[in-house]
């Protein structure tokens, strides 16, 4: 026996779950425009000291070399703005920090600081390391060494010219200082690698936490703290595009008898199953609740009073009519019955607390009419 079809809103009915990708999207966002700017930022202090390193002599760059790479830098940058600006970079599934490409783009952009003012390279391969900061706990040894070897190559390709046509400059010693700089950037990515798994366990183990703490532990169903956090945004659906939500308080009936008849590892395991009934028998946009005890909540998105009432009452009838075996005991059926108490928004109000009382009300008008039935709120 299983409980009647319901017509399912096309308003999407898991709420919490668009409302929390939706947020950490934004939250992603702005993540990474924070780190553009802090990007651009070290970008254009580069270039500053080109400029300063041109005003006292040190190089031989020329003002229309340094105002193409000014350009050049801000034109980049900026291009990178629009794409996280515009949602461009969800379509990058290999880059979902979007780290790879405005990593690339600073080698470039470096590269040509180098080709313009060679005086500086020391300099170009210190803000290559400064870059390497913004991949901590992101990038981990392949992602650091690919990039590190594309910058190498970038350098040389920027400086070789140079030194081919400079007595100053060896192009076997800036090879090796190149090559060295590999593999200082290598020895980075083991590092960084250490540290992205580090960071991943970490990650895991806060996700393990909080599910322990919003699940109780009998039942495997979600505990309480999760109507305050599901609940007032249902409302605020509601409130905004329309709707209904049905809050219903189910308590199993003269459980304390049932536990001193029966024993209290039969009361855990008929809880168990109880909350295994829910499961099986609600839509899986409906969430149920172990309230506290021997009382659970159930919360039913798109669920007139109504509707609501036939589906609880039906599963009433379904846990009335169950055997709750427990370690080769087996109680006849009918020996647990439940009773429910339903409040609904917007008819009974839009407050969610104001809601759980009139279910709590409702709940217990049922129980002093004789248990075993359920009563919409008054």
């Amino acid at each position: 026996m299983t409980l009647p079809e319901r017509r399912v809103s096309g308003r999407a009915p898991q709420t919490e779950t668009i409302a929390n990708l939706a947020e950490y999207d934004q939250i992603k966002t702005q993540r990474k425009k924070r780190g553009l700017q802090l990007a651009t930022t070290g970008l254009l202090l580069a270039v500053v000291e080109l400029l300063i390193l041109r005003l006292t002599g040190f190089t031989s760059m020329t003002m229309g070399e340094w105002i193409a790479a000014l350009t050049l830098t801000l034109a980049a940058e900026g291009a990178l703005w629009i794409i996280v600006h515009t949602g461009l970079d969800r379509r990058l599934p290999s880059d979902p920090d979007f780290v790879l490409l405005p990593m690339i783009v600073a080698a470039g952009l470096i590269a040509y600081y180098v080709h313009i003012a060679p005086e500086a390279r020391a300099l170009a391969l210190i803000a290559w390391f400064a870059a390497l900061l913004f991949l901590i706990g992101i990038a981990g040894f392949w992602r650091v060494t690919m990039l590190s070897s594309m910058m190498c190559v970038a350098y040389l390709a920027a400086l070789v010219p140079h030194s081919l046509v400079s007595d100053s400059m060896s192009t076997a010693f800036e090879i090796t200082v190149a090559l060295l700089f590999l593999a200082t950037s290598i020895y980075c990515g083991l590092v960084f690698e250490k540290v992205r798994r580090n960071r991943r366990e970490m990650q895991t183990l806060r996700k393990e936490l909080a599910e322990l703490a919003g699940t109780d532990p009998l039942t495997g169903l979600p505990n309480r703290r999760r109507i305050r956090e599901t609940l007032p945004g249902e409302l605020e659906r509601i409130r905004r595009h329309g709707g209904h939500c049905t809050i219903v308080m189910l308590d199993v009936d003269h459980f304390k008898a049932y536990n001193d008849r029966f024993g209290h590892q039969a009361g855990d395991s008929a809880l168990r199953q109880l909350a295994d009934l829910l499961r099986k028998h609600l839509r899986g946009s409906d969430l149920a609740i172990r309230f506290g005890g021997e009382e659970f909540s159930l919360i039913m998105p798109d669920t007139s009073a109504a509707d609501a009432f036939r589906v609880v009452d039906r599963l009433r009838s379904l846990i009335e009519s169950h055997s709750f075996s427990s370690e080769g005991k087996e109680p006849e059926a009918g020996s647990l019955t439940v009773s429910a108490g339903l409040s609904t928004c917007p008819e009974d109000g839009s407050d969610y607390e104001m809601l759980l009382r009139k279910a709590d009300d409702a709940l217990y008008r049922a129980k002093r009419m004789g248990r075993n039935r359920v009563e919409l709120a008054a």
